[in-house]
């Protein structure tokens, strides 16, 4: 016979906040949470203008390397 077994999470409350982080409640562990979010996005976009300049300029720059 197959048994289902099954995982209880703990309550998203303050409790579980103090236990899993540095913060006291779990608005500021979600606001934590989303600050570094929205950084890890600000820096992911710069990264992909950063390239999409660099290609930009590898078009338009001859260079002895890139002819075969």
């Amino acid at each position: 016979m197959q048994s289902v077994k099954v995982r209880e999470l703990p309550d998203l409350d303050n409790d579980f906040a103090q236990l899993a982080s540095e913060f006291d409640t779990l608005n500021e562990l979600r606001d934590n949470l989303r600050e570094r979010l929205t950084q890890a996005k600000r820096v992911e976009q710069g990264v992909q203008a950063r390239d999409k300049i660099l290609d930009a300029l590898l078009e338009i720059t001859e260079c002895p390397c890139q002819r075969r």
